[in-house]
């Protein structure tokens, strides 16, 4: 598959981070509820995807976090993040009328080498991040503020068109290459997009498929950070139904199965 990932993105930079959420979100300091990002490794982590869960007690009348909520570093600068309901208390997750019970707050961190630097939410309105989207009739748009990805919903090829400063960096759209046993090549077809998760911080473009001849199906998700030129792909094979047995391989102990195939970049 040729796809436009930079080597950043398929490093899985977010798996070198641990963050740690301090409980007591309704009684914080004055500074606000503290999330400390820690970087055990040896390299300075610059303009890092996080995302982690804060807990929220059941009476504190949060409905839309992203409405009550702002984002600072630890000079007091406010910086842009976005906030996901998880889980609200007593109800559904879309049911706005209950309290929202655990939410994911996402941002960008910067963090030098073996160390560790605090942010603190804060009651406000959250600092907007730089990503925009056009869902159009044959392809969907998003742009981080640095870059724009063009997705077809026609073909799956990865990306029709990336820009980077107005200018096209991709020599053309890419492709899924996938071949059978016997070397040949295994016809690719598009079932679906959909704009997962909308925000100015962080969006989710999902694209689903399916290589008929082989009885298989797919799964790649796109995420889009606010102000970065680089995407984490998420591509998921799957065979449903069949507990991992790859039907036109046969079924005997020396035949290859799938349980399940997972590639991130």
């Amino acid at each position: 598959m040729r796809r436009y990932l930079s080597p950043r993105a398929r490093f899985a930079l977010m798996a070198s981070f641990l963050v740690t959420a301090m409980t007591g979100i309704a009684g914080a300091q004055t500074w606000g509820f503290p999330l400390v990002v820690q970087n055990p490794t040896d390299v300075d982590m610059i303009d890092v995807p996080v995302a982690t869960g804060l807990p929220l007690p059941h009476d504190l009348p949060i409905y839309d976090p992203g409405q009550n909520f702002i984002l600072v570093d630890d000079t007091g600068t406010a910086v842009p993040s976005q906030c996901k309901v998880l889980s609200r208390w007593f109800g559904e997750r879309d049911d706005l009328s209950r309290n929202a019970k655990w939410v994911l707050s996402m941002f960008r961190a910067s963090v030098p080498a073996q160390s560790s630097r605090t942010w603190y939410v804060r009651a406000g309105i959250a600092q907007p991040g730089l990503v925009t989207h056009a869902d159009l009739a044959n392809f969907v748009e998003v742009s981080t503020g640095s870059a724009t990805f063009r997705l077809s919903k026609v073909n799956y090829t990865v990306f029709d068109e990336v820009r980077i400063g107005g200018q096209v960096v991709t020599a053309g759209p890419g492709a899924l290459e996938v071949r059978d046993v016997a070397g040949n090549l295994v016809p690719v077809t598009l079932t679906g997009t959909v704009i997962e998760d909308v925000g100015t911080v962080r969006t989710v473009v999902k694209q689903t498929g399916r290589l008929a001849s082989l009885g298989l199906d797919f799964t790649v998700r796109y995420f889009f950070w606010n102000g970065s030129h680089d995407v984490k792909g998420d591509f998921r094979l799957e065979k449903k139904g069949s507990n991992g047995e790859m039907g036109y391989m046969g079924s005997t102990i020396d035949h290859p199965h799938l349980q399940d195939l997972k590639v991130v970049g």
